[in-house]
């Protein structure tokens, strides 16, 4: 950030988390997650735009047809068009929705993501004083002699 150049340091700043928000989504999209070339960003920033626009201009053009424009315009595969196309074109799904459609007393699709695995901070914290109760046992090992 550089003040001299009259600009905000909030408006500065909103770009960059901004940026950050976009990036962090594309990365993590899914489970199985998606290269993030370039052309792969420039696909997931510009095709509801894109879209937009070839419709609006032409009512003739098909589905296809407007994806292979903007797999055209942008340089990217068909097949990527289509899969970011379907992305984001879904639905998004609660968490808290009934795992069996319309029985109210179903298990929540949340119970069966639960994981017995112990929490980051929990693994962090073992993972650190696992690291000092080695590096204490060498320490005290170093001032023993061989008989002890």
């Amino acid at each position: 950030f550089e003040p001299e150049r009259d600009v905000r340091f909030s408006t500065y700043a909103s770009w960059w988390i901004r940026a950050s928000i976009q990036d962090y989504i594309l990365r993590n999209w899914s489970i199985v997650r998606g290269g993030t070339s370039s052309a792969q960003k420039a696909l997931f920033f510009n095709l509801r735009r894109l879209r937009a626009k070839l419709a609006k201009g032409d009512t003739q053009l098909t589905l296809q047809s407007i994806h292979q424009e903007i797999a055209a315009a942008l340089g990217v595969s068909l097949a990527d068009v289509q899969t970011m196309d379907a992305r984001l074109s879904g639905n998004d799904a609660s968490l808290q929705a009934p795992s069996v459609s319309g029985d109210a007393e179903s298990a929540e699709k949340m119970d069966f993501l639960v994981s017995d695995d112990p929490l980051p901070d929990e693994q962090v914290s073992n993972m650190i004083d696992g690291e000092r109760r080695r590096v204490w046992l060498a320490s005290a090992l170093k001032h023993l002699n061989e008989r002890e």
